[in-house]
């Protein structure tokens, strides 16, 4: 392989000095120079030539000397190995030159085997060195798929489940509709209803998402109440906050504000902000939603006492399936995709909002979204766009109670079966199932699992993997 050695020297016979002594060299292809008589010809010369591995130097030249020039290589190429030339009779300038940072040098008058011994040392790290840059370049490419692989894994698994989940309530409850011919229970047709409900908003978030990123998806703005159209969304949230005894306040400092915004989608990205909230958020703990009416923006603002976030996941959090993973579980969801908030900041790209984050780890967080105030788009009556409604997400559904016995009455004769599922149209399904041959408690997560187990020692145990606070894998191990 060829090796470019850039030689700056003022005198033109040191070219040809160098062309004759290195002939063989360079009719076998082994080197190529690049010949500079100063150092500013040099520094154009290694600007429009990436490929040089080395330089040979002079200190003495007009214009720019060899010490000014070495201080520019420095600048511009810092791994670059400069050698100097110069007379043993200029040691201060050498000395100069090395605490300047040169690779070596050359003394004058140049034995022919001195510079080819040197430049081949040269050559030889300044290749070794290359090789290690490129070996950690692919170290941390490596990382960066790793770390893409993880992340593609999770998402599968947590997706397989999300989809698994409502799937397996529709499809055993049109089993048992089949097989009770002419009994169309209500419930059973609400749960199906629900859980297909459940599918669509997932697989729309999806295409919502793959639509984004081809740039088929257009602003619809319209000018309304945006108060009275964010307090119709926070209705919706009001009653999953208290099933988990979360307390919810929503306060805006105008009444009333007529402004351009996107109805559709100012629903999706408040909706997976308040998802968010009451998912990550404890028992006990407190959410809120305040709108403020500055100059030129309306300012929302959705807060948590969650369990907060790093300064890593930060980084991170708006990213495409990227999903924080508290130390804790307690008290908090497993589940999830990591498509809401990606899908949340890339709407507010396209309409020109602002969207930011404020988090501290075990403090909770705030998100801010930001709307310009303009009056431009078409009216619409507040009462004409509360059509659609908001969908919390599925994790947030009402929990069964801690224990159910089905069959108190007769139910000590029957075997006893405890059923651990955090999510409530399984443990439904479930019971449907097998109501008539055990007597059922059930447990909403594996810690209360565990509790429930140790307090009531059933016959059998059917357990979800994928939970809040202790996932079946942990609930087996205890």
């Amino acid at each position: 392989m060829s090796a470019t050695i850039l030689v700056v020297d003022d005198q033109p016979m040191f070219e040809r000095l160098i062309r004759n002594m290195f002939r063989d060299q360079i009719d076998d292809g082994l080197y190529e120079f690049v010949f500079a008589l100063n150092g500013k010809e040099a520094l154009d010369a290694l600007a429009q030539n990436k490929a040089i591995d080395m330089v040979l130097s002079d200190i003495n030249m007009p214009q720019m000397d060899g010490l000014t020039f070495l201080g520019k290589v420095k600048e511009v190429r810092p791994g670059l190995k400069v050698v100097m030339v110069s007379a043993y009779g200029d040691m201060p300038n050498i000395r100069k030159a090395m605490n300047f940072g040169a690779y070596d040098f050359i003394p004058k008058p140049i034995e022919f085997e001195d510079l080819e011994a040197t430049i081949q040392k040269t050559l030889q790290e300044s290749s070794i060195l290359k090789q290690a840059e490129k070996a950690r370049e692919l170290a941390d490419e490596n990382e960066q798929l790793q770390a893409l692989d993880q992340l593609k894994s999770r998402f599968f698994t947590n997706i397989s489940h999300e989809f698994r989940t409502p799937l397996t309530v529709i499809s055993g409850m049109a089993e048992q509709i089949l097989e009770n011919e002419g009994k169309w229970p209500k419930n059973e047709g609400i749960t199906i209803r629900r859980n297909s409900n459940i599918l669509l908003d997932l697989v729309n978030q999806i295409l919502d998402l793959r639509k984004l990123e081809a740039g088929k998806v257009e602003a619809k703005l319209i000018q309304s109440d945006i108060i009275a159209y964010l307090k119709y969304i926070v209705d919706s949230f009001y009653y999953f906050a208290e099933r988990k005894d979360i307390q919810f306040q929503f306060d805006a400092d105008v009444e009333k504000l007529v402004i351009d915004f996107d109805p559709e989608k100012l629903l999706r990205i408040v909706s997976n902000l308040l998802s968010n909230a009451i998912k990550f958020t404890p028992e006990g703990g407190r959410i809120s939603l305040h709108v403020t009416s500055g100059a030129q923006n309306l300012i929302i603002r959705v807060q948590d006492t969650g369990v907060g976030m790093s300064q890593d996941d930060l980084s991170n959090i708006f990213e495409r399936y990227f999903q924080v993973l508290p130390e804790n579980k307690a008290s908090v969801g497993t589940e999830g995709t990591g498509i809401g908030l990606a899908l949340a900041k890339q709407l507010t790209e396209l309409l020109g909002w602002e969207i930011s984050v404020e988090s501290e780890k075990g403090k909770g967080s705030m998100f801010q979204l930001s709307l310009p105030k303009t009056n431009s788009a078409p009216q619409v009556d507040a009462g004409q766009i509360s059509g659609a409604t908001a969908e919390p997400s599925s994790s947030l559904e009402p929990e069964i109670p801690l224990a159910i016995k089905a069959q108190e009455a007769a139910g000590d004769a029957l075997p006893r079966l405890l059923i651990v599922e955090d999510n409530p149209d399984v443990t439904a399904y479930l019971r449907s199932c097998l109501e008539d041959q055990y007597t059922l408690l059930t447990a909403v997560n594996g810690q209360k699992g565990i509790d429930l187990a140790i307090e009531e020692v059933p016959d059998i145990i059917i357990s979800d993997v994928m939970m809040p606070e202790k996932d079946g894998f942990e609930l087996c191990q205890t």
